[in-house]
């Protein structure tokens, strides 16, 4: 059994629950279990809303949310988007220039790149994707080179809200990812791993939850929040409940309020009926 700290901390009344997708609700296999399914249907029974809150792209989270019989209502991009019911609330772009040296780095390593809007995605470089394709990354615009990506993202002018950048080899990845936070008004996060997020300076998970929730009525003491990776890290720290799942990142641990098992042992459904019996 996973050590947890969960059930020794006071719990805060929670209106709202921000559950990341890669390596929280999903396990190593990439598929949300039985158990946490049941558990964010009673949280959802128990009168708490249940949303998103991840670095993938809106058609990946709609899908994921039509699985989970969730609302379209989540945080996106790392932070860049943010929707209520399907409808734009909240976007933070980057700048077209840090989109094109974002590219660059891209194509002088050989990485696969996506550059993300709210309606679009566009990609260039190889990627193998475990499982296969899915309805969400059929909807890509696959482009044949880095050259094309760079004019698409010219036609796509002041919309590009977040670039992704991958490598396989973690070393490649490192030196991608020191060379993306070289550029001053680029934020480099991991969201996975050797995934890295190129966002604007100032833009995360915590400002696009801080959003959603201030369009939903509530205060961001209000809202618990569940992650493992390093685009958490302000979001945990913020949350009236920050919640770290038991294989997060130690920096992630370290400033949660909290602890849960990890994501091979349903860690958020743990956590969810911690909050839960908070409630009886």
């Amino acid at each position: 059994m996973v050590d947890t700290t969960i059930d020794k901390v006071a719990i805060p009344a929670i209106k709202l629950i921000c559950i990341d997708l890669d390596g929280t609700v999903l396990n190593s296999s990439k598929q949300i279990t039985a158990a946490n399914r049941r558990a964010i249907d009673r949280a959802r029974d128990a009168g708490i809303d249940v949303a998103i809150a991840s670095g993938r792209h809106p058609f990946n989270i709609a899908e994921t949310a039509d699985g989970l019989g969730l609302p379209h209502t989540a945080v996106c991009l790392s932070g860049a988007y943010v929707m209520l019911d399907d409808h734009e609330v909240f976007r933070h772009g980057l700048s077209d220039v840090d989109v094109q040296k974002t590219i660059d780095i891209a194509a002088e390593h050989n990485c696969y790149i996506s550059l993300a809007g709210g309606d679009f995605n566009l990609c260039a470089g190889y990627i193998e994707r475990r499982g296969g394709e899915s309805p969400a990354t059929r909807r890509y615009t696959r482009l044949g080179s880095y050259d094309e990506l760079r004019q698409a993202a010219q036609e796509h002018t002041g919309r590009v809200l977040k670039g992704a950048v991958h490598h396989v080899d973690p070393k490649v990845y490192g030196l991608v990812k020191r060379e993306l936070l070289s550029i001053d008004d680029i934020e480099a996060v991991q969201s996975d791993v050797c995934w890295c997020d190129a966002i604007a300076k100032g833009c995360s998970k915590a400002e696009g939850v801080a959003a959603l929730a201030k369009e939903m009525g509530m205060g961001i003491d209000e809202v618990a929040a569940l992650g493992d990776d390093e685009n958490d890290v302000k979001l945990i720290s913020i949350a009236g409940l920050g919640i770290a799942m038991g294989n997060a990142l130690p920096q992630v641990k370290a400033v949660a309020n909290a602890q849960t098992l990890d994501n091979d042992h349903d860690g958020v459904a743990y956590a969810i009926d911690r909050i839960l019996r908070e409630r009886v």
